[in-house]
């Protein structure tokens, strides 16, 4: 929950398990799904934290969702 509302550099380094999703490290070794497009895989890119469990955290790519605003 600490990082919920903060944005921290994601390494994007898989597919996700659901579609438009990528799966992404952050520097804490956190594993974390991205909702970003299949094109960022590979980059690291600055991730806007959205919600936490006890094993993951789910986000998405912060230009993005400037855009979208």
């Amino acid at each position: 929950a600490q990082f919920v509302g903060k944005t921290i550099p994601v390494l994007l380094d898989g597919f996700g398990n659901r579609e438009g999703f990528l799966h992404g490290r952050t520097p804490h070794n956190q594993g974390i799904h991205v909702a970003a497009p299949r094109r960022l895989n590979g980059q690291t890119v600055d991730v806007l934290v959205t919600a936490s469990n006890a094993n993951t955290l789910t986000g998405e790519v912060r230009v993005l969702a400037e855009a979208a605003e």
